[in-house]
Parts: C-alpha cells; structure tokens; sequence
C-alpha cells in the first residue's frame, strides 16, 4: 500500500469510528437501513476508488461524506433557496408543518413537466424523530422478478417497525421513504418516525409517475417547517392556500372513505373512481413479485 494510500485509510478509520459511536446513539427511523452505508462500506468504496485512480479524497470529501449520513447531518438545507435541476420532470416537493400559508395540515405538491398535477395530505415525523430536509432525487428501489431482471419493487416493508407495510414506496435518502400508511387517522399532522406517509392512492399515483411516466426523472424537496424555502416555494408558485386545503381535505376524505383507522391492504381507489393499479416498469407488479392481487 502507497504511503498516500495508507494516510487515506488511517483518515477514514478514524473518522468511520466516529461515526459508529454517533449512529450508535441515533434512535431508529422507520424502515430498513439496508440502504444507509455502514462506515465499512465507505471505506471499502473509498479505498476502491482510490486505487482506480477514479478520484483523490481530501479532507473535504471525508467531511461530506461524513455530511451524507442521515445519522449525522446537522445542515438544515430547508434553509436554502434550492430549486434543484431543471432537467427533472416531475417534482415532488413536502411542506412540513406549513406556518405563516393559511394551510392547516401538511401537504405534498407534484408539479409534472412544469405543471402543477396534485396536491396531497401528508404527514412526516413526530418529534423526537425527524424527517430529513432538503433536495434529493427520488429513487426507484429494485429488485429481482421473477423472469430474473430487476423490476421497480413496491411492496417494501420496513425491517425496524414489525414489518410495518410501506407499499409503492420511493427512496428519498439512505433510510428516508416517501410511501403510503395505513394510519389513516393520523394522516395531516407530524406522526410518522421519519418517512413521508402519504394514502394508498396517492402513493399509487406518485409510483407510477415516478416509474411509468417521468421513467425516474424525478427529485424531491422537503422544506421544514417555517423555512425561508418553503415560503419562497409557496410565493413563487402564487398559490392560493383556499384551494391547496381543499385539494388536501379531498384527498384525505378519499382515505377516510375507506377507513378512518387503520386501512389494511395494497392499495385503493379513490372515491367514484375505478381502482387501477400501477405497473412495474410494463409489467404487472403483483404477478411479477408472486403477491396475490386482491379482488
């Protein structure tokens, strides 16, 4: 090993040792952490890179890298005017506890090729939990179908919360979903233990965009709550906060129709409307993962 090699790894070490005895304290979020680096997973891809001569790490990189670990980030992006690229087509943006709008409960906007498509409820965390702010791409979790190709999955369930249903989720950051709940009763208000809940049909909806329509050019902003984002997000777009509470009572009422507990299955249609499930990148979702399709 070259000695710059070896003051890399020693670096590394020290700072991947930190972060254990950090996300060693960090309480749980609110589905499998498969997806969140271990600090020798960094290292392994560090080391990696650096003997392709891919790129050279410095105290900068480590730094960020460090950044990017959910456990440990203490940047409130929500605080920046961040808009995000252009060159995304659909854009999913969360308002977590909106102050100073008019609007009474916690909401989703998606704006699809520069248009405003939905408006939806939502809920994201209850402290002390908390949900992660700023820009992200959205991305399309996969796994192995049955004809052996990687197929966009939507029946995740969370590894940490009993297996707690996440169905036709989407990938924010490391262990940060946006997905549906079945707890209905709690859609509207900070309750979830760090994802963004949102109903069954709007989970449907914002998967098969995602996947079907936009194939994946798709990013997401989540502005905290009282942020100088949000407020320039909610006053750039002119919206009228009358018809965005209308638009989130109409959603949730589609929820509450069906339940106003706790909804149990893969999803629903909403109220006057034929039930049309999403499809998995052309094929059929429930036969290509071996889960019965509900009647």
């Amino acid at each position: 090993m070259s000695s710059s090699l070896l003051r890399l790894a020693t670096l590394v070490f020290a700072m991947t040792a930190a972060t254990h005895a950090s996300t060693a304290k960090a309480q749980p979020m609110e589905n499998s952490s498969d997806d969140e680096m271990s600090p020798t997973e960094i290292l392994a891809e560090m080391l990696d890179d650096q003997l392709k001569g891919v790129a050279k790490y410095h105290t900068e990189t480590l730094s960020s890298a460090k950044e990017d670990n959910p456990a440990l980030r203490t940047l409130r992006e929500s605080d920046k005017n961040i808009t995000g690229p252009a060159s995304y087509r659909m854009v999913v943006e969360v308002f977590k506890s909106p102050k100073g709008f008019g609007i009474k409960k916690e909401f989703v906007l998606v704006t699809i090729d520069g248009q405003i498509a939905n408006v939806y409820v939502a809920s994201t965390a209850r402290a002390p939990k908390t949900t992660i702010e700023g820009t992200f791409p959205l991305n399309i979790e996969k796994r192995r179908g049955k004809d052996k190709t990687f197929k966009p999955f939507p029946f995740h369930k969370s590894a940490k919360y009993q297996n707690s249903p996440m169905f036709w989720a989407l990938n924010v950051h490391g262990p940060f979903f946006i997905h549906s709940t079945p707890h209905y009763n709690e859609l509207g208000s900070a309750a979830s233990k760090g994802c963004v809940r949102v109903t069954f049909p709007t989970s449907m909806e914002i998967f098969d965009n995602v996947v079907n329509r936009v194939q994946g050019s798709a990013v997401i902003h989540i502005y905290g709550s009282g942020s100088k984002a949000a407020r320039v997000a909610f006053e750039n777009k002119g919206l009228d906060p009358e018809w965005i509470n209308e638009q989130i009572e109409s959603d949730l009422g589609d929820a509450l129709a069906i339940s106003k507990g706790t909804y149990k299955g893969y999803g629903h249609a909403r109220r006057g409307q034929p039930l049309i499930w999403p499809s998995c990148d052309g094929v059929d979702c429930f036969e290509e993962f071996g889960v019965k399709k509900p009647l």
